[in-house]
This record gives structure tokens, C-alpha cells and sequence, in this order.
């Protein structure tokens, strides 16, 4: 039987260390973020903001429990984000355009927060893949790149939430 014994700085050889971060996003700095290979602006801004959406959707959750219709949690997460501070709009037309037609048509995203974060709501007992689809369709002809699909018809609000990236 092997004895492990505790990791020192004296298993080093001249390693010396310049920087110590608590997280990678601290590293990257508050000003950047990654965007394929490219460094952006605003990753801890947007890690910030969706912290502060899914902490208001799991208090409407909290409050009003699961059973009700969908459009009674967007008008109390709606509210809900506006008393956070954020800048939210709801039933956003998006648009449609197949190969230069432009398709006017009756697609809308349920609340965008900030413009940079999309959330569609839901009040099913359990997210299909189609549910996945729709927001990734939606992400795509919008060019916003994160969402959050929330059902809440769950027990707790953290089994019916999915992040997706377009």
C-alpha cells in the first residue's frame, strides 16, 4: 500500500508563482471574455447579469409555486428583473428571413434582458427537446448567444432550467 504525503512547495522545481486566481473569469480580467478564439468585452458583466435573472426567476418560483400559466410567470418575472434593475422586454418579435424573404410571422421570444441574455418560459412538467430547439432557433436568428429555458412546473425551478449557447 502506497502512503501519499501532502503536495509542498518544495516538490517544485523553481517554479515561482506571479498570479493566484480564484476563478478563471477573474483572470481573464472585467473586461474580457472568449468569443471562439477571439478575447471580448464583458464576461463578468454577463456572468453577473445571469446570476441576477436566475436569482429573480427562482424568487417568482419561490413565490408562486408551481400550476399556474406561463404568462403569469413572464408578467411576475418581468416585474421581478425590473425591481433587480434590469432592462427587460417581453414577446420580442423575431425576425425570419429565408434566403433574402423577409417572413413576417408570429415568432416571439418571451423576455430579453439587457438585449444580451433571452429567456423562454415555460409551464410544462418537463422540457422536450423541441422546447431546446426552439430557443437555439430563436438564439440564431436573433445573434444573441445566451439563453435560459425555464419551466416552472417543476417541484424546484432548478430542475426545469437548461442554459443553452448559440
Amino acid at each position: 500500500m502506497r502512503v501519499l504525503k501532502p503536495f509542498t512547495t518544495e516538490d517544485t522545481e523553481d517554479t515561482e508563482v506571479t498570479e493566484v486566481f480564484r476563478s478563471p473569469f477573474e483572470a481573464l480580467g472585467k473586461e474580457q471574455v472568449w468569443k471562439g478564439d477571439e478575447m471580448k468585452d464583458n464576461a463578468l458583466v454577463t456572468r453577473e447579469l445571469t446570476w441576477r435573472i436566475l436569482q429573480a426567476a427562482f424568487e417568482v418560483h419561490t413565490q408562486l409555486g408551481p400550476g399556474l400559466l406561463e404568462s403569469t410567470y413572464r408578467r411576475c418575472l418581468l416585474h421581478e428583473l425590473r425591481l433587480s434593475g434590469m432592462e427587460a422586454q417581453t414577446e420580442i418579435a423575431v425576425p425570419m428571413a429565408y434566403k433574402g424573404l423577409e417572413i413576417d410571422c408570429t415568432y416571439r421570444a418571451d423576455v430579453i434582458v439587457e438585449g444580451k441574455v433571452m429567456l423562454e418560459l415555460k409551464a410544462v412538467a418537463a422540457i422536450l427537446p423541441i422546447h431546446k430547439a426552439q430557443l437555439l432557433t430563436y438564439l440564431k436568428l436573433t445573434k444573441i448567444k445566451l439563453g435560459y429555458l425555464l419551466s416552472f412546473h417543476s417541484i424546484h425551478l432548478r430542475d426545469g432550467l437548461c442554459r443553452l449557447i448559440a
